[in-house]
Parts: C-alpha cells; sequence; structure tokens
C-alpha cells in the first residue's frame, strides 16, 4: 500500500501525500500521477486567492479528497461530502498520511434538497468521479441504499467562505438544499455543469438567492458564481463585457476552448484520420487486385475500419453538419451509433 503513496509539492514549500491506489485507470488518479498536481490545480489557485486564510469550506463531491488535501495544506477548514465508500477509504487513507483529520471533517452522504434514498447503477473504474447516483422511489427498496439530506438540515454552525459542489447533476438538488446556509454566509460558489439544461437550472437557483455568474474553470466546466453585494460596479461592468466578447467569439471562425467545441472536433479529426487511412487502404487494393490473399485481408481491414465506433460517430457527425434537423438530434445519432456498434460486437 505504501507504494500507492504520492507526494505533491509547490513552489511555496507546501507538499503532502495522496493516496492514488487507481493510477493506472481511474481518470482522476491517473491525471494527478502523471502531472504530479492536484486535479484542478487552476481552479484550486484561484480558490485560495479569493477567501481569507483559515476559512471554512464546503466540499460537495469529495470524491479522493482532490481539493480538500489542498485545501487543508493551505490551512482551510473542510467540510467534506461524499456518497462513495470506495473513494471515502482512499481520502481517509490520505487525510492520516497527512495528519490532516483536525482540518478535512468527512460527512459519508448524498447531498440533496430533502431526506431521499439513493444507490449506484454500475460502478465506473475508469472514471469513478463521473459515477452519478439514481434516486429511489418511496415503494422501492435496496437493502445497500446510500441516504441523501439537505445539507441545510445538519445545522453547521461554522461561517462558510466557499463551496465547492460537484455531484454529477445533483447539483441543483443541493443547492435548493443549502438556501438556508447561502444566505446566511453568502460564500462564493463553484459549481460544476456541463451541459446546457444542467447550467440553465443552477443559474435560475442561484439567481434567485441573487448571485451572479462570473468566471468558468476546466474542460468539464466549473463555474464560479459571486453574491452580487461583494461585487463592485466595475467589476459588474468588466464581468458584463467579458460575456459579451465570449459571445461574439462564438460566431467568429476561431476555434473556442470549450467542452462542447473540444469534443466534437476531437470526433472530425478522428473522422479525418480515418478517411485518410481508408484512402490509403483503396489505393493498395487497386495494387493488389490479382492477389486473392491479399484481397482478402484488405477486405477485412476496410471492414474493421468501417467497425469503428469513431468511423461511425464522424460520419454521423459530417452528415449532421450538412443537415441541420440531423444536428439538432445528433446526440441521439450518437447513442443509436453505438447500439449498432455494441450489436456488431455481440454478433462478431
Amino acid at each position: 500500500m505504501q507504494d500507492d503513496f504520492y507526494e505533491l509539492s509547490f513552489e511555496n514549500s507546501i507538499k503532502y501525500k495522496m493516496y492514488l491506489p487507481f493510477k493506472d485507470s481511474d481518470y482522476i488518479q491517473k491525471t494527478i500521477f502523471h502531472t504530479k498536481a492536484p486535479y484542478e490545480i487552476e481552479m484550486l489557485k484561484d480558490m485560495i486567492t479569493r477567501i481569507k486564510p483559515n476559512s471554512n469550506i464546503l466540499d460537495i463531491g469529495m470524491n479522493i479528497a482532490n481539493h480538500s488535501l489542498f485545501l487543508a495544506a493551505h490551512n482551510f477548514k473542510i467540510f467534506a461530502f461524499e456518497a462513495n465508500k470506495k473513494m471515502i477509504d482512499i481520502a481517509r487513507k490520505s487525510i492520516e498520511i497527512n495528519g490532516f483529520e483536525d482540518r478535512i471533517f468527512i460527512y459519508e452522504m448524498g447531498v440533496s434538497d430533502k431526506e431521499e434514498r439513493a444507490y449506484y447503477k454500475k460502478e465506473n473504474p475508469y472514471n469513478f468521479g463521473g459515477m452519478s447516483l439514481t434516486l429511489l422511489n418511496e415503494e422501492e427498496t435496496k437493502d445497500d441504499y446510500i441516504q441523501c439530506k439537505s445539507i441545510d438540515s445538519l445545522n453547521i454552525q461554522d461561517e462558510i467562505s466557499l463551496i465547492k459542489l460537484d455531484i454529477e447533476g445533483m447539483e441543483d438538488k443541493a443547492l435548493r438544499g443549502l438556501k438556508a446556509l447561502i444566505l446566511k454566509n453568502r460564500p462564493l460558489i463553484y459549481v460544476e455543469a456541463n451541459y446546457v439544461g444542467d447550467l440553465i437550472k443552477v443559474d435560475r437557483i442561484l439567481s434567485s438567492f441573487n448571485y451572479i455568474h462570473m468566471d468558468i474553470f476546466g474542460s468539464s466546466p466549473t463555474h464560479l458564481y459571486y453574491p452580487i453585494e461583494k461585487l463592485s460596479q466595475n467589476e459588474l461592468f468588466k464581468n458584463i463585457s467579458y460575456k459579451q466578447a465570449l459571445t461574439r467569439l462564438d460566431y467568429t471562425h476561431y476555434k473556442q476552448n470549450n467542452f462542447i467545441h473540444n469534443n466534437l472536433q476531437n470526433i472530425l479529426n478522428l473522422d479525418r484520420k480515418l478517411e485518410k487511412e481508408i484512402l490509403d487502404i483503396k489505393k493498395e487494393f487497386l495494387k493488389l487486385l490479382n492477389k486473392d490473399k491479399e484481397i482478402k485481408e484488405l477486405k477485412n481491414t476496410i471492414a474493421r475500419h468501417k467497425k469503428m465506433l469513431c468511423f461511425r460517430w464522424g460520419k454521423s457527425l459530417l452528415s449532421a453538419i450538412k443537415n441541420p434537423f440531423k444536428f439538432i438530434i445528433l446526440p441521439f445519432i450518437l447513442i443509436n451509433d453505438y447500439k449498432k456498434f455494441k450489436r456488431d460486437l455481440k454478433k462478431d
């Protein structure tokens, strides 16, 4: 087990160790291991510049304590919430080896806007942080369920300066269950919302609390919200100008560094690469017309390429770009391609 502890160090002489038992498979642990830095380091550095030393923080969606450990190393006190028992066990080992038991306090529970039960449908060993809870109906029974509660029901008395919220699609419910704490403490809020629909729900709730969107971090976007009364008129003006500039850039020929554009660009790049490979194969095919054995092998190679999921997605994407209706239903087309791909694999 000692072999799975790795030290992270920083320019300000701060260092600590992290337990990474799944560094070869889990996305976050693998990223930390290879970069020798905490996951989402840019956002973490931003956090510590915006609040006073020794402040109290809520880390909702602790995972392996990536954010909590960094903040504890900088002398903040963290109330960490996590529903996944396996992640909690990993986090505890990191907390213990660093002696952070008096700085990080773990709540083993799901976070919602009321008391309810939930469970994980399936473990994802390649991305534990991407696992989302499925809520149980009142009539449903399950022995190994996870109890969910609102954070307001815990009646936390400490003054909270910052909230980091990343619980895979339940952020809106968590925010509703945090209303009293937010209205009382007016903390800064860093909340993940990968998709437009999720961001709209989050933004409506936080707007009703008189919060304003200020910045975005990471490839899985985390959004910084500020209490409007903490911003000067000049800061509000700069924020509006910044948003207008982003909107205008969205309609220029420049490539945007955001989650949707990056993923679409990756699919297009894969498609171009596959097209080139298939053209090369076709050229070879013409050279080998009189060689039966080579022709059969080449046909098999082409067939394998056409069965590849990225080829199907690339083909569907190119078709959708030319057809506005297909572009609107692109997610459903991609899901259908994936189902056909799985069926073909079973046949093979």
